[in-house]
């Protein structure tokens, strides 16, 4: 059996001094921790890498052995 590793990159818009975000350093923004616990029919355990300054959240589920699948989420307008 394969593991699959799934690296979520997520680039969405955001709106400055809104509850739903944090600036960490001018022009990044953060959507607070809290704003993903007990989310419906998300269960799984927070992951994060540190890549040049910038914190990227992913997932590492499935087989022990198993290919990498890469996920790239955004706005597409």
């Amino acid at each position: 059996m394969m593991r699959t590793m799934i690296l979520l990159v997520v680039t969405a818009a955001v709106i400055p001094g809104t509850a739903a975000t944090q600036e960490v350093r001018p022009g990044v923004y953060r959507t607070p921790d809290a704003r993903f616990e007990d989310l419906p029919g998300y269960d799984f355990a927070p992951h994060y890498e540190n890549v040049q300054g910038y914190r990227i959240h992913y997932l590492d589920e499935g087989p022990a052995n198993g290919e990498p699948i890469l996920l790239i989420h955004g706005e597409p307008t």
